[in-house]
């Protein structure tokens, strides 16, 4: 308010408050966004890399009255470099925050089961290992994290290790 009545005094437009919505990659900046303004005007989809630039939407006021409105900045998801190791890249692929372009998803799947099976040995409560066993017809507890996508391949995708693990990301991931 300050600056619009400084701003005022010279001659010159009131400018709207604007504010940044940043994060990680897949976390529904954009669907906020969307939600503040009660219609869809930033892209949205459950994929990481759908915002791919930054892009000001107008949130309130009327198109000439900008004192009134509030700016909304929607960003392409950030992942700060410095704080990033490989495991916290496994973690980020397996859950869909960072594009497919950037990972191998047979090493992110076997890395995905042996997360599991090292959940489920530490805290058997945590993982329904039985659904588990019954959806992929493998003693899934007993093998590698490769063990399982070649398994997996060989009964479900005749030896495609690329289906299979696109099969275990996507049942995770839903």
């Amino acid at each position: 308010a300050a600056i619009n009545i400084k701003r005022d005094r010279r001659g010159i437009e009131p400018r709207a408050v604007r504010a940044a919505v940043i994060g990680f990659p897949n976390v529904g900046k954009s669907a906020l966004i969307n939600r503040l303004l009660g219609r869809k005007m930033a892209v949205s989809r459950n994929l990481p890399g759908v915002t791919r630039s930054l892009r000001w939407v107008r949130l309130g006021g009327d198109a000439g009255a900008s004192s009134s409105t509030l700016e909304l900045l929607d960003s392409p998801g950030i992942i700060p470099a410095k704080q990033f190791d490989q495991k916290g890249a496994y973690l980020l692929a397996m859950c869909n925050d960072i594009g497919e372009a950037s990972y191998d998803r047979v090493v992110v799947a076997a890395a995905l089961c042996d997360q599991i099976n090292m959940i489920y040995k530490k805290h058997h409560d945590h993982v329904d290992m039985a659904h588990i066993r019954d959806r992929y017809k493998i003693d899934f507890d007993q093998m590698s994290g490769d063990e399982i996508i070649y398994k997996v391949a060989d009964i479900v995708y005749q030896g495609n290790q690329i289906s299979a693990a696109d099969k275990i990301l996507g049942d995770f991931r839903k």
